[in-house]
């Protein structure tokens, strides 16, 4: 009885089997493997320039230590027939690039390691500046997201360390920092606690630069703020209290209504206005004893003298004296040794001091190159506007994790008007 029921199976659809192209399955397997090599690579070099804490031994080889990663992106790319790596106008930016890396190198270098990770890095800026427009953002949005993920983990135990509990941690320096380390997140042991809540920085250095990195992250996803992912980057955004990352975002809220072709002027009135509210309120809070009146608004007031505001602290008074003596020198084209006993010194004159006023024009030029492959002009000014901002305010230009983002920012060509209540 089983055997005749056989006789009126089908084989016709076994056959197709037979028919089945496998080579298209194992192209698209490539390219996937192609680009998660890239992403990876990219997240590796992204994270570690940046100083979070779990590559702190290994971040100033990452672009060695990640270049068979792209080696081998490039190698699967090629066998496919649709490459990932398939720009045609990477060529000059990633000559630069390499140029910037050699100057540095020259500039700092004592032995030839440096210039062995200046060559290295040419991989890293070779893919950045092929892959393919679309597969380059993609690549930032899955960055996002784990960085969402992660965040999400440290806040809660950030929060739960806040709210008593006692975790497991231990005392790590680095450089002229100490502090508490709880695995997620990081405690300044410098930090005061006779105020609401510690500064949140999770793994990162310092508030600033986790907040700095956020903004610029943002900045890439312009139109889609609203996805849970950016939500978490907000929340940790406003945590930080970092004044350079509020000032920067407050220039992405007026960019982003400009790079989106909104009808801006009553948005601005409202959200000047917003601001006007939150700054009132930081004054009558409390009597004015509130982290946001104290770590931004105060900081913000003009200085005795009236010509800088108190937040404009990047350096200090030494070097101050002794940038004005720089400037008056021979040293000033191609930048003094750096003395880096003294840290806390940062912006843009502390690197006109080390790499003097060569080194300057060499990164506007990389800029320019690198910016200019993009098809909306708004987004390459919007890239340079936040690239110069934070240059002023920080000084590392040549920084990958800052660098990644300006280059999305200013590629970026879906930034028309999207539908109402999407954002």
């Amino acid at each position: 009885m089983i055997l005749e029921k056989f006789r009126y199976i089908n084989i016709s659809k076994f056959r197709r089997c037979l028919y089945i192209d496998l080579n298209k399955y194992l192209v698209y397997e490539k390219r996937s493997i192609a680009f998660a090599l890239f992403t990876i690579g990219i997240a590796i070099n992204f994270f570690a320039s940046i100083h979070v804490m779990y590559f702190w031994t290994i971040e100033s080889y990452c672009p060695l230590i990640t270049m068979p990663l792209f080696i081998f992106a490039i190698l699967l790319s090629k066998s496919t027939r649709t490459q990932i790596f398939s720009r045609t106008d990477f060529l000059l930016p990633t000559i630069f690039s390499l140029l910037m890396q050699y100057y540095q190198s020259f500039v700092n270098a004592q032995n030839f390691v440096p210039y062995i990770i200046s060559t290295s890095s040419l991989c890293l800026f070779y893919c950045m500046f092929r892959i393919d427009k679309k597969l380059a953002e993609k690549a930032l949005k899955k960055i996002c997201v784990f960085f969402a993920v992660f965040l999400t983990i440290s806040l809660l135990f950030f929060f739960l360390r806040f709210i008593g509990f006692d975790l497991p941690n231990n005392s790590i320096e680095r450089g002229n920092y100490s502090y508490t380390n709880y695995f997620f997140f990081l405690l300044d042991d410098r930090e005061l606690w006779n105020i609401l809540i510690p500064r949140f920085h999770s793994v990162f250095l310092e508030p600033g630069h986790m907040g700095t990195t956020i903004i610029l992250l943002l900045a890439t996803q312009i139109g889609k703020w609203k996805r849970w992912y950016n939500i978490v980057l907000f929340v940790a955004l406003l945590l930080s209290f970092s004044l350079a990352a509020y000032c920067l975002g407050v220039i992405l809220l007026f960019l982003r209504l400009w790079i989106l072709r909104r009808k801006i002027f009553l948005k601005i009135i409202v959200l000047l206005s917003s601001l006007a509210i939150v700054v009132g309120f930081s004054f009558v809070y409390n009597d004015g004893d509130n982290m946001l009146n104290n770590l931004i608004v105060m900081r913000l007031e003009v200085s005795d003298t009236g010509d800088d505001f108190k937040g404009n602290n990047r350096v200090s008074k030494d070097f101050e004296r002794e940038f004005e003596s720089f400037l008056n020198s021979s040293d000033v084209m191609f930048g003094r040794e750096m003395d880096y006993e003294g840290w806390g010194n940062s912006g843009y004159r502390v690197y006109i001091y080390d790499y003097g006023m060569v080194g300057f024009i060499l990164f506007l030029i990389f800029y320019f190159l690198a910016f200019r492959t993009g098809r909306d002009k708004r987004a390459i000014i919007t890239a340079f506007v936040l690239s110069l901002t934070n240059f002023w305010i920080r000084g590392y230009p040549m920084l990958f994790a800052f660098v990644y983002p300006y280059f999305i920012i200013s590629q970026l060509d879906n930034v028309k008007p999207v539908k109402k209540s999407k954002e």
